[in-house]
Formats: structure tokens, sequence, C-alpha cells
């Protein structure tokens, strides 16, 4: 939603800016065993995947959506973008963010792990950039398009919620015995609405950031723990299987839909959400195929070494 077009969007607003920080701070959740050589090899294999990932979204885009959007793209563009993520397709800069602060996490668990309990704090920071980008008014910044990365990178953005995420887990059973997530989110979410109205109304400056949005990702995390068992049956498995696929690709379907279809629906957002579902299923049998038709390769090469 925040990269299309929605009819009364601005009334959503508040609740759009968790949807990354979520998915940073679940992966700092995941990232928790108690164990510092279990969390460290999850750190250098998470990075690994990331890396690879972000690497093959870059060349996707390359090849397909540069030239439907027409796009001009240089080598220091690509360069840019391998260490930044906000070049090719500026939406995946998260990706990137995310590999880079996992390696800083690594360093940060193996040889001083007490600081993870004040890396949270890095967030002042980040709401401060997100509503005041005159602090990072500088020329060389602008001449080189860092303005996303300034605010959007692995320190100031990916490693707070990481570590946020993470010791939500290390603490959710003190956490979940003294906050009632029944009471609170609800409340979370109407500061956060009621921050962002009142930033609006007083003419103040704002963005998808709340100072609400912070305690309210911690709920979030914290309901969807104590309520494990809860399921939406047909949500649950496009969450589960094609979520992922939707964020990565959701861009060309935007294209598509914006400068070949030459479509501008009101509801933007739930039509390129639902053609994308399709579009998920074909990526995921592509992606089966392969790896079955590799495994099959790699066991025929196998079988006539060993005969050989």
């Amino acid at each position: 939603m925040i990269h299309t077009e929605c009819l009364h969007k601005e009334w959503l607003d508040f609740i759009l800016g968790i949807g990354t920080p979520c998915f940073l701070a679940i992966t700092g959740y995941l990232l928790y065993s108690n164990d510092a050589a279990k969390e460290c090899f999850k750190c250098i294999k998470w990075a690994k995947k990331l890396f690879r990932i972000s690497l093959s979204c870059m060349i996707i885009y390359l090849l397909f959506y540069v030239p439907l959007v027409d796009a001009k793209v240089t080598w220091r563009t690509i360069l840019i973008n391998l260490f930044t993520g906000d070049r090719i397709c500026f939406v995946l800069w998260y990706l990137t963010a995310l590999w880079e602060a996992l390696l800083l996490f690594w360093v940060v668990r193996k040889y001083i792990p007490k600081l993870i309990i004040w890396l949270p704090a890095i967030l002042i920071v980040t709401y401060c950039l997100r509503l005041h980008p005159e602090l990072y008014n500088f020329d060389f910044i602008h001449k080189f398009r860092l303005d996303l990365f300034v605010r959007s990178n692995a320190i100031i953005t990916s490693l707070p919620f990481l570590s946020m995420g993470y010791l939500v887990h290390q603490y959710q059973d003190s956490l979940l015995q003294y906050i009632n997530v029944n009471v609170c989110l609800p409340v979370g979410l109407i500061c956060m609405f009621a921050e962002q109205q009142l930033r609006i109304l007083m003419k103040l400056p704002h963005d998808l950031f709340t100072f609400c949005t912070f305690p309210c990702i911690v709920l979030f995390i914290l309901t969807c723990v104590k309520y494990k068992h809860f399921k939406l049956p047909f949500l649950d498995t496009i969450g589960e299987k094609h979520s992922a696929n939707i964020y990565y690709y959701h861009m060309f379907v935007i294209a598509v839909i914006r400068y070949k279809l030459n479509i501008y629906a009101p509801y933007e957002s739930l039509i390129v959400w639902l053609c994308c579902i399709p579009v998920s299923y074909i990526l995921c049998l592509l992606s089966e195929f392969t790896t079955s038709m590799g495994q099959r390769l790699y066991k025929y090469l196998r079988a006539s070494c060993s005969s050989s």
C-alpha cells in the first residue's frame, strides 16, 4: 500500500510503517536461541542467504524491470545498489540492510553481547531522521541520491529492529506476564492514529513512523506469541508461502498495470496484491520444477560417475 494508490489511504498511514520493521523484528525473534554459537552461526548463514537473494533480485530487476520503466542504469548505479539496495529497485533496500545488520549483530553477539540490550536506543535517531530530513541535508547526499540510504540502512533501521525482536524473544515470558496485549495493543494503535492525525492537523512533520510505532511492534509480536494457534486459512497460506514473492516482485505488477495497461484504480493496492498471488504461485511451481530437475540431474551424473 505504501508503493501503490488506495482511496483514503491517508487514514491508514499510521499503521503502514510497521510492515518492514515487523519483518526485521521477527527475524531477530527467530535469531534468538540462548546459545551464542548457534546465534552467530545463524547470523552468518542468514546473511549469506539474504545477500544471494538481494543479488538475484537485482539481476532480475536489471533484466526485466529497468527496461519496463525505461530507467537509466550505470555501473556506478549497480555498485551503489550492492551496498545500499536502493538503486535498481528501491523497495528492496531492506534485504541489503538486513544482511549487513546480521553481520554487525554477529560482531556484537560474539564480542560485546551486553551491548544488545542498548541497540534499540538507536531508534531515537531513526525517529528523528524520519521526521526531520533537514538533519541530513548535505550536498553530497543529494548528489549521490543517498537520502533513502541515510535513514534506511543497516545501523539506523535494521540493527535496532533486529535487536528489538531478539530481546522480545529473550524476555517474552516476563513481558507477557506484565503486559496485557488485549488492552495495550488497541490502545497503542489508537495512540499511533492520534499522533499521526495531530501532526497533520498541527502541520508538524510526519512520517510512516510515529513514536508509538516502536512499542506497537513489540505488542504485535507478543500478541502473535500469545495467540500462536490462531489461524486464518487463506491468509495464513499466503503469508507463509507467498508473502516474500509478493514483496520481491510487486513492483513488476505495478509497472505493468500503470505503464503498460494504463490502469489507475482507486484501489490499486488490492488489485496489485491479488495479481501478485498467481504470479507467486507460478514462481513457486517454477522453483519446484527447477529444483526437481536439478536433483535428478545430480543423481544421474553421480550414478554415471559411479558406474564408470
